[in-house]
């Protein structure tokens, strides 16, 4: 088996409709048989190991944390507003390629504690190996969000209007972005390679005309920088847990 191992350096948007980065930070692990081909391993998938996989297709858990929106994070922006507590979501995600150089990605998952909400990703992305070394991948993406998940991101109840000064705003369930994202990849040698990813989008539908994104941005933004390390391993050597 081969193993590749490596962390993303972020910096995104620390919530919807802020009009700063902040840093942070995603961990790179993968695993595939020498003959397999090699997946894309994008900032911008939320995916756990796969149960199920074939030649260009594979399916598994997904899983992603939306950190703690805090009123003190911006008080231009979140004035008035309350802090809303970390969320975890948990889905699935199914991956498929239709030709050589074209992948298609679907996600969706329900959140916990921070938001209660569905939340779906749709992306599809173009691959071109420059050289042996040189990789290059472009494509959009689509995030859509239930009616929970919007009201607690972009929505403005009762209390918090009276508190911050905003009108009152109900946020329903649709698009909330779209953007276009795009990755180069750099091969050393067969165990160390060097990635970029950059992403802009923009908020859309209730996303964009809630009054909180009127007080900061409604473009999205997500640039990174990894590096990882490939190397070969032995299952059989692994002791079972059973």
């Amino acid at each position: 088996m081969l193993a590749t191992v490596g962390l993303w350096t972020l910096g995104a948007r620390p919530f919807p409709g802020s009009d700063d980065l902040e840093a942070d930070f995603k961990l790179i692990i993968s695993f595939r048989a020498p003959n397999e081909r090699e997946w894309l391993v994008l900032p911008s998938d939320n995916g756990g190991p796969p149960l199920f996989k074939s030649e260009n297709f594979r399916f598994g858990p997904s899983f992603n944390i939306v950190g703690e929106r805090k009123e003190a994070d911006s008080r231009t922006v979140l004035k008035g507003l309350g802090s809303v507590d970390t969320a975890y979501e948990i889905g699935a995600f199914s991956e498929f390629w239709p030709l050589m150089w074209l992948r298609t990605r679907f996600e969706v998952r329900r959140g916990f504690e921070g938001h209660e909400g569905i939340v779906v990703n749709l992306a599809s992305d173009a691959v071109w190996d420059a050289t042996d070394q040189l990789r290059f991948t472009i494509g959009p993406r689509l995030s859509l969000a239930d009616d929970d998940y919007m009201q607690t991101y972009y929505g403005v109840n009762s209390r918090q209007a009276a508190s911050s000064g905003l009108k009152k705003f109900d946020a329903g369930g649709g698009l909330e972005t779209a953007s276009i994202g795009a990755s180069v990849r750099y091969k050393f040698d067969e165990q160390w390679a060097t990635l970029g990813y950059a992403e802009v989008g923009q908020l859309i539908g209730d996303a964009e005309k809630s009054p909180i994104v009127d007080r900061g941005s409604d473009t999205t933004v997500t640039v990174c920088a990894a590096l990882t390390y490939t190397f070969t391993f032995d299952r059989s050597q692994i002791p079972s847990l059973w």
